[in-house]
């Protein structure tokens, strides 16, 4: 889903699909709505995305359940 995102904004500014420019409108994602897939807007920052959630595993139900709301990282100072 991102790097759909990416190649759009790579090819909507016209400009040859290489990493430099690829990681130019990577970098430049905010408040990028997933629709439903992350539950956050995400946004880049130094090369990643800080969001995530926790997850466990329910051995009766065979599948993982969200154990935490999402989480946003931010770097201290």
């Amino acid at each position: 889903m991102l790097a759909i995102e990416v190649l759009k904004r790579t090819l909507a500014a016209n400009e040859e699909l290489n990493a430099v420019n690829m990681m130019k409108h990577a970098r430049a994602i905010r408040n990028y709505d997933t629709g439903g897939v992350v539950g956050v807007p995400i946004t880049m920052t130094g090369n990643s995305f800080p969001h995530g959630r926790v997850y466990q595993y329910s051995a009766a139900d065979k599948m993982l359940k969200p154990a935490s709301d999402w989480i946003t990282i931010s770097a201290s100072s």
